[in-house]
């Protein structure tokens, strides 16, 4: 319970973000700025990035080791997509699956070089 009043912080970070992003990217979509090609790389990467940068910060207030701050922060956000995919979608497919995968990954590599980052400083 403790972990996560700590990464609360974070977990509401993510989702403000995101939802600016989606926004800002709607935006520009909606006017034909970015093609759809750009619009399907930007839809991947963002996520991805928002949430390796959540969980190198994260890690700065938490003392546990890197990946499992990050397999446990990215467990946070992708339950809540996951849900609500299920709510909106009702299906599931094979490529979300990879998303959430890819997830996973950069937010134990963002949790890693946060917790290298924070050695080295103390050092």
């Amino acid at each position: 319970m403790l972990y996560l009043k700590k990464i609360k912080k974070y977990y509401f970070d993510f989702f403000i973000w995101y939802f600016a992003f989606i926004f800002l990217i709607t935006i520009l979509s909606y006017f034909n700025i970015i093609s759809n090609n750009f619009l399907t790389v930007l839809k991947i990467f963002i996520p991805v990035i928002l949430i390796t940068i959540n969980s190198f910060k994260s890690i700065k207030k938490i003392n546990t080791k890197g990946y499992l701050n990050g397999l446990l922060y990215a467990s946070l956000i992708i339950s809540t997509l996951f849900i609500v995919n299920l709510i909106f979608y009702r299906l599931f497919y094979l490529k979300q699956s990879v998303f959430y995968i890819i997830l996973i990954l950069s937010s134990c590599l963002g949790s890693m070089f946060g917790k290298t980052k924070k050695s080295q400083l103390a050092n």
